[in-house]
């Protein structure tokens, strides 16, 4: 049976114990999110806890309900509702223009739960972009001070801010717009900050949704714009992740994920047609490790006495656990600072991830696969030690460690502290580095195209060719027919045969 991510699991976990611990629910109902499999560990999970099980729907609309023996409405039949698609439309288009409110919105999910910000409700198992509705969004306050320091001042230090109105001008001139620039510049927090201030100015409504490649970066991003808007999370400024959500219908900006976004097209549903502006942040990101020169170098920075936490850039999750067994058995040496070793990759939960941004009395010795390069600077990183590697793969080829790019260990240098300034050890020679690939090439370009051919007829009508030749980086004809012919020989298109 398919294996079922620990993340999964402990949502699945959280929610029997809300349940449970409830006396006045007599039955929950899971989202359609769930696959088979994690719909069968449910079935199983309820099994051994004695709570009786059901399944509901059919395809993407599938269900499972569970309830407490003796109390629930369901036990004897189905109780079932069907809508045409033109109904489905037309209730959508209804709660587009009346927004549901918040306590509407929460009780055919779950009871809301206030322990992360007094007065907001944080929504969980959402799987689809909530409804809103465009706002006009409120006037900052120029001289709002935080810690001593004044956030406007901040932002305009920001090499991007030179290029504000240009930026600003050619988002109202065009409908597609590529921005780039050097990791740090201040791409993900302000240029929807620059599209919220000029539809204010202008009074104008403007719903933005950012989409971010991992859940830890949206989350990051929306808080960090909401603390320099000096407003609280949730309202103006928002975020929403598998199984989790804190937002408005009336936020501004929403930041969301890539999985959360395909799930939205997926869907559909006329959720997206009231976003004003949609950001797709880092679209970019799609040999052994020396653990000795590692451990050498981490003594060398531990003798220097010298303020600020480690960051260490490995190729995969195998690699994390064996340099965090090499620095457990490391011998301390006397008067050094005490070290607090933290892994960072993408199969962590959420929470555990965020740990990495706490202050904590000690040096943080972070453990991260490339996953860091795109997060929101890393303010009390001090020391990075690169080793140059990332885990990979070819089309046709099995994942493996190849050397990253040359773009990579720049992002990877800028995670180095900058107040005060920072070191970057790479373990590897300047030849090495002219050897690398200039950028690393997109995902779709390196990866099995089965999926993505799949998805293409879910999201679009016409010949997948021709969609995927209208991508940023299109693959080889050659790949997208043998993808396709392959997903044709065991029946996966059906009768989509183009």
């Amino acid at each position: 049976m398919e294996s079922i991510d620990i993340d999964t699991r402990e949502s699945i976990e959280r929610e029997f114990q809300r349940f449970i611990s409830n006396n006045e629910l007599s039955e929950y109902t899971f989202t359609s999110y769930f696959t088979a499999p994690e719909r069968i560990y449910i079935h199983n999970k309820a099994k051994w806890l004695d709570i009786m099980s059901k399944s509901r729907g059919k395809g993407m609309n599938r269900r499972v309900t569970i309830y407490k023996q003796n109390r629930s409405s369901i036990i004897q039949r189905d109780a079932t509702f069907e809508l045409s698609l033109q109904s489905h439309r037309m209730i959508a288009s209804l709660l587009d223009q009346v927004p549901l409110t918040s306590p509407h919105n929460v009780l055919p999910l779950s009871e809301p739960d206030r322990s992360v910000t007094p007065g907001l409700i944080q929504r969980r198992n959402v799987n689809r972009l909530m409804h809103g509705v465009p706002i006009v969004p409120g006037m900052i306050q120029r001289q709002w001070v935080q810690g001593g320091n004044n956030v406007a001042a901040i932002r305009q230090m920001l090499p991007i801010h030179a290029l504000r109105d240009p930026i600003v001008q050619t988002i109202d001139d065009y409908q597609v717009v590529i921005i780039s620039g050097e990791k740090g510049c201040g791409k993900t927090t302000q240029v929807p900050q620059y599209i919220m201030e000029q539809h204010a100015l202008m009074d104008r409504p403007c719903r933005i949704v950012c989409s971010q490649p991992r859940r830890i970066a949206a989350v990051a991003m929306a808080e960090r714009v909401a603390q320099e808007r000096n407003c609280r999370l949730g309202t103006e400024v928002g975020f929403q992740i598998r199984h989790e959500s804190l937002a408005s219908d009336t936020s501004a900006l929403t930041c969301i994920t890539n999985e959360l976004l395909l799930h939205t097209l997926m869907g559909g549903d006329s959720t997206l047609e009231t976003v004003t502006h949609l950001i797709l942040d880092d679209i970019h990101i799609r040999n052994d490790v020396n653990a000795d020169l590692i451990l050498a170098i981490i003594d060398r920075i531990q003798s220097s006495n010298q303020y600020g936490d480690i960051l260490i850039f490995l190729p995969g999750y195998e690699e994390i656990v064996s340099m965090m067994d090499k620095l457990g058995k490391r011998a301390v040496k006397p008067n050094e600072v005490q070290m607090w070793p933290v892994a960072l990759h993408s199969k962590m939960d959420t929470r555990e991830q965020y740990r990495v941004l706490k202050p904590a009395p000690y040096r943080k010795v972070i453990l991260s696969t490339n996953l860091a390069e795109s997060w929101i600077m890393l303010h009390n990183v001090v020391f990075v030690i690169d080793t140059g590697l990332v885990r990979g793969g070819e089309i046709g080829v099995g994942a493996r460690t190849e050397p990253c790019s040359q773009l990579c260990v720049r992002q990877r240098s800028a995670c180095a502290g900058r107040t005060p300034a920072g070191a970057c050890y790479h373990l590897f020679s300047s030849s090495d580095y002219k050897r690398m690939a200039p950028e690393r090439q997109p995902e779709i370009l390196r990866t099995p195209l089965q999926n993505f051919c799949l998805q293409t007829k879910l999201l679009a009508q016409g010949n997948i060719a021709d969609f995927m030749a209208q991508t940023l980086d299109p693959p080889s004809s050659t790949v997208v027919d043998e993808s396709r012919e392959f997903l044709k020989t065991i029946d996966a298109l059906g009768n989509m045969k183009k």
